[in-house]
């Protein structure tokens, strides 16, 4: 009598590697979204000190007068994050970026995600973002 031999897996075999994907992925999604929004903190910070090198440049070129005009398209950018603005520092979930300059914002004190902002200085190198 001749035995046939089947080969495969088991269904609690299949199980098993189900699950332990499934455990996996429950815990990439969370460190994931972590690196998102951290990025997203880092992207506005580093348009913030792009906007205060801009300003200070343009200051510099118009031998200190300080009339600096808001719609040039390099002062303006996006939020990536709802990230707080608090003098020189940037935070969001206990996390801080440090910043060149102090940063007030024309509205609140928190960046919301999405929302345009126009940089300007004030004579006392204070960048002001406005929402719009």
């Amino acid at each position: 009598m001749k035995l046939s031999s089947k080969k495969g897996f088991t269904l609690a075999e299949l199980l098993i590697v189900v699950a332990i994907i499934a455990v996996l992925v429950a815990i990439a999604i969370p460190v994931f979204n972590g690196a998102v929004e951290k990025a997203g903190v880092s992207t506005d910070a580093a348009n913030i000190r792009a906007a205060y090198a801009s300003l200070q440049i343009a200051q510099i070129d118009t031998a200190g007068a300080v009339d600096i005009t808001t719609d040039d398209a390099a002062l303006t950018f996006v939020a990536q994050s709802n990230a707080t603005v608090s003098g020189k520092t940037l935070s969001i979930s206990g996390k801080t970026v440090n910043l060149p300059c102090n940063v007030t914002l024309s509205s609140g004190t928190a960046l919301v995600k999405g929302t345009t902002y126009t940089a300007s200085m004030t004579t006392a190198g204070t960048v002001t973002l406005a929402a719009g």
